[in-house]
């Protein structure tokens, strides 16, 4: 299934204009790490849910709850990965 959410979103990339920038409103049966670098390939921005207890990589091998990701001083700070 994943490979065909992926090639889906591909294909509708091919078929959209060059000056569309479409944005992904998905829900957290999406939030995987295969599809983020689609997504990112595609240079789409993206929402995707995601539970209370899932983490992002702000470092290598520091990950934090996404939550903690919302303060100002973290992003300001930091490069964060997704993941």
């Amino acid at each position: 299934m994943r490979e065909i959410e992926s090639a889906l979103i591909k294909r509708v990339a091919r078929l959209w204009p060059r000056s569309c920038h479409p944005n992904l409103l998905a829900d957290r049966g999406f939030g995987i790490r295969d599809l983020f670098d689609v997504l990112d390939g595609l240079q789409w921005d993206w929402i995707i849910r995601s539970k209370r207890t899932t983490h992002g990589e702000i470092l290598p091998r520091v990950w934090v709850p996404l939550r903690a990701l919302a303060t100002k001083s973290i992003l300001r700070d930091l490069s964060v990965r997704f993941g």
